[in-house]
């Protein structure tokens, strides 16, 4: 696979480092706050009712079986997943990783302008 490409979020006085990596089996968002050692990275496990980029669908697109699909490569999307996963409780600035499962995420992201 190669270098994810990586952009940059401003939520507030706050800037985010993000990138997109678009896996086979899981793709998946890496976030960071800027000057942080900490990471999130939101997963799509990809199985049964669940469909990612796979011939079908380019990269970063995910896809449910009622019809929904996200678009991990826009930033809205992006910002609603890093909006959730704070209201669940993820410290930007804990030095550790953190993985979330962001199919729980993907209403509130789809839905996102």
């Amino acid at each position: 696979m190669g270098r994810r490409r990586v952009r940059r979020l401003t939520v507030a006085s706050d800037r985010y480092l993000w990138s997109v990596s678009p896996n086979d089996t899981a793709p998946a968002v890496h976030l960071r706050k800027e000057g942080s050692r900490g990471e999130l990275v939101v997963t799509f496990e990809l199985g049964p009712g669940r469909f990612g980029p796979d011939g079908l669908l380019p990269s970063g697109m995910l896809m449910r079986t009622d019809g929904q699909v996200l678009n991990l490569n826009e930033p809205g999307v992006v910002r609603a997943l890093l909006d959730q996963a704070l209201a669940g409780g993820w410290a930007a600035d804990d030095p550790t990783r953190t993985t979330l499962d962001g199919w729980d995420f993907f209403d509130a992201a789809s839905i996102r302008p």
